[in-house]
């Protein structure tokens, strides 16, 4: 055995075995590959994949605007937008010198919110990048921010155990929501006259009038998760104790109960509102429900990892998974064919959305800053990187590379999980 403590290779050279070794190590490493299992037919993701530079610090989430032309990620400290075709930076939204935890457009596409850990939710201009609104009350970190589907109100949700309702165009506080620990997330129904939120005081989900602002009913002691169906008609819960649940949208009473092999890692409605797809946290399927009968239709098994969360494309024909071996797959709806199965060998894959044609999927990959966007049609235009990007981002970069990447230089040097060291087992 042979081990090296000391530097084996300087930054520099590096950078220049990077260079020359670029191609020999695209053909030896499968870093730029999608498999489409369908055929098992390679694909080249130079060709089919665009990669959003610009934040420095992990993006932690991602959203798509409704006319699909847009991308936002949260950072650290700063929400960046991106044109989805091109990869081309559009903004820089400063988020107040804290955690972005969550950020989303609104449904005409014309504003962002963005909750953050300074207490505060801000509100944008989408085309200008103007800040329009900061909408400060809250005594401790804003987890999620959303609008009404008529951008007329904005819920905020905050570990000062309360959800508050504000004027969507003035930020004049209208409604305040009271829980007993941490409030996780609201969700207006379509119309905007109920809304529910979920808490981490035992679990409750809470069903209030939007317009008094009173309680109209306690859904479940028992769940983590909430959201309306796209008509409103219904509510889904997800709960830690082996099931999801359907309960009325308008009274609040129980409708049906899902029963799952265990806990319910996540659970989301088709576009259409009549089936539920479930994802399983420990055992290994997804499974697609009919909302009316609450009868299961078909699961999605054949892989390995375990569900962490599962939802509808947005023409309702397509699933996608992501699993804990960070694998995201697209199954159709229809049959419960896996269609793709997409990875990214240098990290795994942390979150994953649609574009709302349905023909695009947008990821986050654990502990690095470049949201990625995944053709599953045609081909994208090859964006390059603008030569003026911080050197910041530029080498944060390429310290992922090598962090994860194997370089074999024709069997002489192997790279690993650091610049400076390396090691050479026999």
């Amino acid at each position: 055995n042979v081990k090296f403590s000391s530097p084996l290779m300087s930054l520099s050279e590096i950078q220049k075995c990077l260079a020359n070794e670029r191609l020999k190590l695209l053909e030896r490493v499968d870093v730029q590959d999608v498999y489409d299992l369908s055929d098992f037919q390679r694909l080249d993701l130079e060709k089919n994949r665009v990669t959003l530079f610009g934040h420095v610090n992990w993006a932690s989430s991602v959203s798509v605007s409704p006319d699909g032309k847009k991308v936002v990620a949260a950072s650290w400290d700063t929400v960046l937008i991106w044109d989805v075709n091109t990869g081309e930076l559009l903004h820089t939204l400063l988020g107040g010198g804290d955690l972005v935890s969550s950020a989303s457009f609104s449904h005409d596409g014309k504003r962002l919110i963005a909750s953050s850990w300074d207490n505060n939710a801000r509100i944008w201009n989408v085309d200008t990048g103007d800040l329009l609104l900061t909408l400060v009350g809250h005594n401790d970190r804003v987890e999620s921010a959303s609008f009404s589907l008529d951008r007329k109100k904005v819920a905020t949700s905050s570990d000062d155990h309360t959800v508050r309702i504000w004027d969507g165009e003035t930020g004049f506080l209208i409604h305040t929501f009271e829980h007993f620990d941490r409030a996780n997330s609201a969700s207006f129904s379509p119309d905007g006259s109920r809304i529910v939120t979920t808490s981490n005081d035992t679990m409750t989900v809470r069903l209030w009038n939007g317009n008094t602002g009173e309680l109209v009913s306690t859904l479940s002691k028992s769940a983590n998760y909430a959201s309306f169906s796209p008509n409103g008609k219904n509510i889904l819960t997800t709960s830690p104790n082996n099931f999801a649940e359907i309960w009325d949208g308008n009274t609040g009473a129980l409708v049906h109960t899902l029963s799952l092999y265990t806990l319910a890692a996540s659970a989301a409605f088709s576009p259409d509102g009549t089936k539920v797809i479930t994802a399983s946290a420990i055992y290994e399927a997804s499974q697609i429900w009919n909302v009316e009968t609450g009868e299961p239709i078909r699961g999605l098994s054949g892989y390995s990892g375990l569900a962490s969360s599962a939802f509808f494309s947005s023409d309702g024909k397509k699933v996608i998974t992501l699993t804990h071996d960070c694998i995201a797959r697209v199954w159709d709806v229809e049959t419960g064919a896996l269609i793709h199965a997409l990875s990214d060998s240098n990290h795994g894959i942390a979150s994953v959305s649609f574009s709302p044609d349905s023909s695009k999927v947008i990821t986050t990959l654990f502990g690095e800053s470049t949201p990625q966007i995944w053709n599953l049609k045609g081909v994208f235009r090859k964006y390059e990187a603008k030569k003026n990007l911080k050197e910041s981002t530029k080498m944060s970069r390429l310290r992922s590379r090598i962090y994860s990447l194997f370089l074999d230089f024709q069997g002489l040097v192997k790279l690993s999980n650091s610049f400076f060291h390396a090691s050479s087992e026999e």
